[in-house]
């Protein structure tokens, strides 16, 4: 190939690489916030109200991505905490964007660390609305207690079958000229699960599985 081609090849590329394809799944964004209790870093955790999606679940404040309200994924993880917290601006310090997580069932999380300057939680005006209620636990007792572990096995269906018994066809195998063995259930792959019992609740899933990267991260630093 010509170099200018070349060029122009080198100049459509991202300048940081992504996620491929990530606009086709659901994209969320989360504040794993920190703040000073004791002279320590606590985690703040929040209790979804269980007349919500996955209510009564422990998480991180945070929420789906509105493109008609946010500019960045920073914005909506800001966005959501000062909503579901009760919480101002100048509250708020982002400390980065840890990383990014794609679940299993296909969503992708952005993850921000950030302090929550306050004295109490008890300063928080939560949102009863979506929290039942809100939580710390030292960053240290996650370091000093492990998770435990679990397995789980996720598999890819080309066909099911609905309430009523009818198939419903997700992939036309045949039609497609495709192997026979992706007319079955394929894939049977094994995701861990973490979970930590504390303070009354379980926190377990994503929420579990950002809360271990972060302790990684800081570990030896805390």
């Amino acid at each position: 190939m010509n170099e200018k081609l070349i060029k122009k090849i080198l100049n459509a590329l991202p300048g940081e690489p992504g996620i491929m394809d990530s606009s086709g799944y659901p994209r969320s964004a989360v504040l794993a916030a920190l703040y000073e209790k004791k002279g320590e870093p606590h985690l703040i955790f929040q209790k979804r109200n269980t007349n919500i999606r996955q209510g009564g679940e422990i998480c991180f404040p945070g929420g789906r991505y509105e493109v008609d309200r946010d500019r960045s994924m920073l914005e909506t993880a800001v966005r959501e905490t000062m909503e579901e917290m009760g919480v101002g601006r100048d509250k708020i310090e982002v400390l980065g964007h840890i990383d990014t997580l794609v679940a299993s069932m296909g969503a992708v999380v952005h993850c921000f660390l950030g302090e929550m300057k306050i004295e109490d939680l008890s300063e928080l005006n939560i949102n009863s609305d979506e929290v039942e209620r809100v939580f710390s636990v030292p960053l240290k007792w996650f370091m000093e207690n492990p998770p435990e572990e679990y397995t789980v096995q996720i598999e890819i269906k080309p066909r099911y079958r609905d309430a009523s018994g009818k198939e419903v066809i997700l992939l036309p195998v045949e039609e497609l000229g495709l192997p026979d063995r992706y007319r079955e259930p394929w894939g049977h792959s094994n995701r861990k699960i973490y979970v930590w019992r504390v303070e009354g609740e379980t926190i377990w899933g994503m929420t579990a599985q950002m809360t271990r990267h972060i302790t990684g991260l800081l570990r030896g630093i805390i």
